[in-house]
């Protein structure tokens, strides 16, 4: 994915359940997608997701 000329990057904030705590907390969700297909191809695009 690093030699991707095309990558698109997303990060976004979540609640997630904290359990030593009891309560939850600010997660953070990223997600990654190369998509180097011409115009019109249907091959499969790649992608990566991690929740941190």
């Amino acid at each position: 994915m690093k030699a991707s000329t095309k990558l698109f990057v997303d990060e976004t904030t979540a609640p997630v359940f904290d359990p030593g705590r009891g309560r939850t907390k600010t997660g953070q969700l990223f997600a990654y997608v190369r998509d180097e297909r011409p115009w019109g191809r249907r091959s499969a695009v790649r992608r990566l997701s991690l929740r941190a």
